[in-house]
């Protein structure tokens, strides 16, 4: 059997080649070191994916003492709540149908003119001739702004919401350390206090943003006070790591394949197109972790309730079944089933918004830095399964 370790560096550089070769023996295959079966097919994945019931995203709702200190971090922090992508039925479709309106196409275009603004002014902040690292000066910036002005918050309330609901998240899935639980129980009475604040003072927050939405729910009795703290923390923070992972995965992609970056240089209609390959090719949501509610089979294997299931996204989106030649970056390509951004009722529900932010980014770089290219030793990546970026990647624009 093919070997698998996620933390192997080379797995890190380029994990393609090891996951071609498990997928090849078998693409359900159980690994004793991580205790957990790993999905490397198209087919398969998908087919989870549209399970939801079976393959459950809630860890918190699964027995079992490994999800003890989970759930204690969840209640004490979020009472509770889990995040929409880990949420079962029917609480999740109740909550997302919350917000969903605010994340539509057609929604999320009436922000253009903004996320065109916001991108120029970070790419002006370049200084000509000196290296600009994509992720630090663009790629994670610019998505906390944006998912600011979808929340609808005023300018004065931004960086102390965001800074707060990051505190949150830290305490969550950080190392349990006292002075980050600390953190969090401030962080959680401040956004609390938020919430009286803007419910009681007219224009404390955009009516038509995500804010407005909940705050209407929340009084017609379709969300409590809890649900609504936790969602708020979730759509603040949910979206910004995948779509900071989009913009430097693509923009490696196009330093890496000069005679596509050519393609997009001739054609900037093509740019949206490219935006679904970069998401196929190399997959921010790299692998998403399900637990089985009840026995099943995957594969030609028999999972039982409590287990661990890796569906490794990356994997399935090369796999050469659903995509001729899975290892090219094809511009051109339709790639419009890929599973970068999920599938099934858990979708992720920023699709829209991630995909508008990464197509104005990437024809604004192309425009105004044609013949970009990678500094010398300017790569770098950190272990990381379940998301997939660089962690630095510096560029030399002039």
């Amino acid at each position: 059997m093919a070997a698998f370790d996620p933390s192997q560096p080379s797995y890190v550089v380029d994990p393609y080649p090891a996951l071609a070769e498990l997928r090849a023996e078998d693409p359900v295959w159980f690994s004793a070191d991580l205790d957990a079966w790993i999905v490397t097919g198209y087919a398969e994945c998908a087919a989870a994916l549209h399970d939801a019931s079976t393959l459950r995203s809630d860890f918190l709702a699964v027995e079992g003492a490994r999800w003890d200190e989970a759930r204690r971090r969840s209640e004490v922090f979020l009472g509770g709540v889990p995040a929409l992508s880990a949420m079962a039925e029917p609480n999740h479709h109740r909550m997302r149908d919350t917000i969903s309106g605010v994340f539509s196409p057609r929604a999320v275009e009436r922000l253009r003119p903004r996320i065109e603004a916001t991108v120029n002014g970070l790419l002006d902040a370049i200084e000509p001739g000196e290296p600009f690292d994509v992720m630090g000066g663009l790629a994670y910036p610019l998505p906390r702004r944006v998912i600011a002005e979808q929340l609808g918050l005023v300018e004065a309330d931004r960086e102390p919401f965001l800074r707060d609901a990051s505190r949150i998240a830290r305490a969550m899935f950080g190392d349990g350390s006292s002075g980050e639980a600390e953190q969090a129980l401030e962080a959680h009475a401040s956004l609390a206090a938020y919430l009286s604040r803007a419910a009681s003072t007219p224009g404390a927050y955009d009516v038509a943003g995500a804010l407005g939405r909940m705050f209407e729910a929340r009084e017609a009795g379709a969300l409590s006070d809890v649900e609504m703290l936790a969602l708020m923390v979730d759509v603040a923070l949910a979206g910004n790591d995948p779509t900071a992972c989009l913009i430097g995965n693509g923009t490696l992609a196009l330093l890496r394949h000069p005679e596509e970056r050519a393609v997009l240089l001739g054609d900037p209609s093509l740019i949206s197109g490219a935006v679904e390959e970069f998401l196929r090719y190399d997959s921010p949501l790299h692998a998403l972790m399900r637990i089985a509610a009840r026995d099943t089979v995957l594969g030609r294997h028999e999972v039982h309730a409590g287990d661990v299931v890796y569906l490794l996204l990356g994997a399935a989106n090369r796999d050469p079944v659903q995509f001729p030649d899975p290892d090219r970056l094809d511009v051109r390509r339709r790639s419009l089933r890929h599973l970068g951004f999920g599938s099934g009722s858990h979708r992720c529900l920023g699709a829209p918004l991630a995909r508008l932010v990464a197509e104005i980014t990437f024809g604004a770089m192309l425009a105004r830095f044609p013949a970009m290219r990678l500094a010398p030793l300017g790569l770098e990546r950190e272990h990381g399964f379940e998301l997939r970026a660089p962690s630095r990647l510096l560029v030399l624009t002039g």
